[in-house]
């Protein structure tokens, strides 16, 4: 279990293919980081062991003395290796348990949960959990159906731990989505294809001054 790790209100989610491969997916995070997005998840599922770590180390050196925090998805041991600051894992990976008595101080640990589809949560030693769709995804197609405002409150509500929106978040939704109860929000296209960074920018000021 991290321990004291504070989640982040914001987590950046990667997609090499919408910014033209690695090169320009590490160019699109150093840009991020310049604008403070306080997280990046390296989610980059299809890309073999060597070439993940090497984006890994990249992506942490790119970070290294700003705010941003990397989070490593489903790869506890790349996460550990390249000093990242955490590691998420899926609805359907194993057990938060898998990952105990990590020395890195403040380490994350992330866990993906899809509210209403009758899955029983393992939420016990997450720092946050990442609950989707909020809203019909901007990057991909889903068979789940969206939660809503309506959803999203109730689910907030009740879960012990932050809960971070994933789905169909975007610049102009995010607030309404926080005074929904969520805790923070996370995105793909909305990081990953902005066409108004300075919108963007105004959006991480203002939801990572929250308290």
């Amino acid at each position: 279990m991290s321990g004291a790790a504070i989640p982040p209100r914001i987590i950046a989610i990667t997609d090499r293919r919408q910014t033209g491969g690695v090169e320009g997916l590490l160019a699109r995070c150093e840009v991020l980081i310049k604008l403070a997005v306080p997280a990046i998840m390296l989610r980059e599922k299809d890309l073999d062991g060597k070439a993940l770590f090497d984006a890994a180390l990249r992506l942490v050196h790119l970070a290294r003395g700003s705010a941003t925090r990397i989070i490593i998805n489903g790869r506890p041991d790349l996460a550990l290796a390249s000093r990242a600051h955490g590691v998420h894992f899926g609805a359907e990976s194993a057990p938060l348990h898998s990952i105990n008595n990590v020395s890195q101080p403040r380490f994350l640990l992330g866990k993906s949960h899809h509210p209403g589809t009758g899955e029983v949560p393992d939420f016990g030693a997450a720092d946050y959990v990442l609950a989707s769709p909020v809203f019909a995804p901007l990057s991909k197609s889903s068979s789940l159906a969206p939660l809503g405002f309506d959803g999203l409150r109730a689910f907030a509500r009740d879960c012990p731990k932050p809960v971070i929106a994933l789905g169909g978040i975007t610049v102009s939704n995010a607030r309404a989505v926080l005074d929904a109860g969520a805790y923070g929000v996370a995105g793909i296209g909305t990081f990953m294809n902005s066409d108004n960074d300075a919108e963007l920018a105004e959006l991480i000021r203002a939801i990572s001054d929250r308290t």
